[in-house]
């Protein structure tokens, strides 16, 4: 095992300095970066779903935000225990440096993947670092717990299915269904995981003349299955029920904010709309 561990280093001692030097920066820069509109809502979420799995406290039922998935927020309320600070400074310092961290370790399954697919060390350094030095991305990796944790977890996903797809071992399916069960639990975009992969199987299939693994499938399908309901601790009460409720919440947000289009605040129930008669306008004008 160690020996193993030992030959990935030695092969990738360019990746690994470069990926701590990355860290190194971090912790030193982690302190420009303020609090985003909406991560005391995202703080706030987590110590709801803290209460009602550690506390039963069953005015979760009732939980607006109840939607959103809360595990990711979970982990940084842990971390947040264990400092055991009441300065919001530390709080929202530590806060950032932990999802930064997070997406830093889940960039390196994006190299890995690059180094299998395509055999390249220079094109796998070369793809990390377009991934983390995207000026949006980098910045929203310290303070952006829902979107960049949940694109983190994706890519782990397509590095798990890339392994399930090409060896097509159980424990491989497990360990992808594992991942998205988490993925969803932080975004339940992620519910379009299995449809797509579906889709990937039949084609493979298809070009390759082989029968599709349906076994593989099913374990990842019930694999998933169970990591969603043990991750998104909404659905432990009434699953069924929660299930629909998440999407017909989520299908219909009930967010009244204004969005800025040309210069002119719309509302966001109607800002889709105006969008999409815009688009309309400039192809019937070309």
């Amino acid at each position: 095992m160690w020996q193993k561990i030992k030959a990935i280093l030695y092969n990738h001692i360019l990746f690994f300095s470069l990926w701590l030097a990355l860290v190194i920066i971090a912790f030193c820069t982690v302190k420009n970066y303020g609090i985003s509109w909406d991560e005391q809502t995202q703080r706030y979420i987590g110590e709801k779903y803290c209460d009602y799995v550690f506390y039963n406290d069953t005015n979760f039922y009732t939980f607006p935000d109840r939607d959103h998935g809360g595990i990711f927020e979970m982990g940084l309320i842990a971390v947040e225990k264990l400092i055991n600070s009441k300065d919001e400074k530390i709080i929202y310092t530590t806060r950032h440096i932990v999802s930064h961290i997070f997406f830093l370790i889940c960039s390196a399954f994006f190299y890995f993947l690059i180094i299998k697919v395509f055999k390249q060390k220079y094109l796998a350094l070369f793809a990390f670092f377009t991934l983390v030095l995207h000026p949006r991305i980098y910045a929203h990796s310290f303070f952006n717990s829902k979107d960049i944790p949940f694109l983190g977890l994706c890519i782990i996903a397509l590095y798990s299915f890339y392994l399930a797809i090409t060896h097509s071992k159980s424990a491989y399916f497990i360990l992808l269904g594992l991942v998205c069960g988490l993925a969803c639990s932080v975004r339940f975009l992620g519910i379009i995981f299995p449809l797509v992969f579906m889709i990937i199987f039949i084609f493979k299939a298809y070009l390759l003349d082989e029968k599709i693994n349906w076994k593989g499938f099913l374990i990842f399908c019930f694999s998933g299955l169970i990591s969603l309901f043990i991750f998104f601790p909404t659905l432990w009460h009434h699953p069924i029920q929660s299930f629909l409720y998440v999407i017909n919440s989520l299908s219909v947000f009930r967010w009244q904010g204004h969005v800025l289009l040309n210069g002119t605040q719309i509302k966001s129930s109607f800002a889709f709309r105006v969008m999409l008669s815009e688009s309309k306008s400039t192809l019937t004008r070309k």
